[in-house]
């Protein structure tokens, strides 16, 4: 069974920030209903290119990710090459798409828990970028909402990212690397 997670921060105050966009489109992929909670997560099981799949958004917040996708990672035996992880990186233009394995954390705290809890940087990355301007202070550009023009921006990428995401569970992430990174 392959995993999808999206990262972000769970609550109102949190709804579409930059650092959310993992749960913007898992949201915009598989749907805002008919999630259920455990293991301090949400989830799913579904058919998705026509495959059974696990979707989750963890629950505890960006720094502590990995402890919601260690415990789905034990209790469903997957293997840490079958988790495509969905998040935002300040480095690259707004909403282009990176698609990686066996990256670095970048400096994300979600990717750096999950990399901590796992043992390993042997997952993949979906990297979508929030970086729009001028970034003086961090923290503060990525927990910023994301105005009606760049959500715009964002959500016209929902089909991009749910064909990578086809391509992630019917074929690898060789050749899904190879049909989605010159965007």
């Amino acid at each position: 069974m392959k995993m999808i997670v999206g990262l972000g921060n769970p609550g109102r105050k949190y709804q579409n920030t930059k650092h959310n966009i993992g749960f913007i489109m898992t949201n915009g992929v598989f749907g805002s209903q008919d999630w259920q909670e455990k293991f301090e997560a949400k989830y799913k099981i579904i058919n998705f290119a026509e495959e059974k799949i696990i979707v989750i958004q963890p629950l505890t917040y960006m720094n502590s990710s990995g402890q919601a996708v260690q415990r789905f990672v034990q209790y469903y035996d997957i293997k840490p090459s079958d988790i495509m992880v969905i998040r935002d990186d300040i480095d690259l233009p707004l909403a282009n798409i990176r698609i990686k394995k066996d990256s670095s954390d970048g400096g994300h705290n979600g990717i750096k828990s999950i990399a901590e809890c796992l043992g390993t940087y042997s997952f993949c990355q979906l990297k979508i970028g929030i970086a729009n301007g001028n970034i003086k202070d961090a923290k503060k550009y990525v927990l910023a909402k994301l105005n009606k023009t760049e959500l715009e921006i964002v959500y016209n990428k929902i089909q991009l990212v749910k064909s990578a995401l086809e391509g992630f569970i019917n074929k690898n992430i060789e050749w899904v690397m190879n049909n989605f990174n010159h965007n």
